[in-house]
């Protein structure tokens, strides 16, 4: 909002978008989705932030020479006048994105669910119910400034509780995905919590829960949920 209202700092901060690009294109290549959706969201996020890291990058190249020294912020100005519309379109394709892969673990979910209650497999079960719970999560927090943030907190304590809950499987493998998991739970609830109560007027903190949101999903992918309960798969 600063560099929208061409509010003049000696600083900016910015997102980390070539790490973001980076994650997105080792996520393609590694593990590629049948859901035409998610690919096309996924590329036009690409293409979106090829052209928004040049200009974010000279951005902060200008901040950190302090040039404004020199110039009297019209650098600032000339680049912000790049950067804001190329922002707000990096944040719409990420939320259509955000919203593509969200669609695509619902179903998954819910299939799934249903089979795991048949089965009597109350660890998947619980893993599945805590991550419909984060997705609840997610959408009740409005950058806006419109968020229940008692409903947020309220929603928090019960993901921590069914995180303890959460066993680790039988196999190796499935353990340490487990583990990566939880922890990406974890630092999801803590930035979680850190917005509704103090990071909710900072412009990028929003796109920065999202990163958190969007990683721990790609966490929560990485659990063979089949072996969550293989103890009881085999009675």
């Amino acid at each position: 909002e600063e560099l929208r209202n061409h509010t003049h700092n000696t600083s900016v901060t910015l997102p980390d978008y070539k790490k973001l690009k980076a994650q997105l294109e080792a996520a393609k290549e590694e593990s590629s989705t049948p859901y035409e959706d998610v690919n096309k969201a996924t590329d036009e996020l690409l293409t979106i932030l090829s052209q928004l890291i040049p200009v974010a990058d000279q951005l902060q190249n200008y901040y950190t020479d302090r040039t404004f020294e020199k110039d009297n912020f019209v650098g600032s100005d000339n680049l912000a006048s790049q950067y804001v519309p190329l922002a707000d379109q990096f944040n719409a394709a990420y939320n259509a994105y955000d919203l593509a892969l969200e669609n695509r673990n619902n179903e998954l979910y819910t299939e799934r669910m249903k089979e795991f209650t048949d089965e009597n497999r109350v660890n998947a079960v619980n893993f599945i119910e805590l991550n419909i719970l984060l997705s609840q999560t997610i959408d009740i927090i409005d950058p806006d400034g419109n968020t229940d943030t008692q409903k947020v907190e309220t929603n928090l304590q019960e993901i921590t509780k069914r995180l303890n809950e959460l066993q680790p499987g039988t196999k190796p493998e499935t353990q340490a995905a487990v583990k990566q998991y939880q922890d990406a739970v974890k630092e999801f609830v803590a930035e979680a919590r850190n917005y509704i109560i103090i990071n909710s007027s900072y412009g990028e903190a929003y796109t920065q829960l999202y990163v958190k949101y969007n990683r721990m999903i790609g966490r929560a992918n990485e659990v063979d949920m089949n072996d969550l309960d293989a103890v009881d798969s085999k009675k």
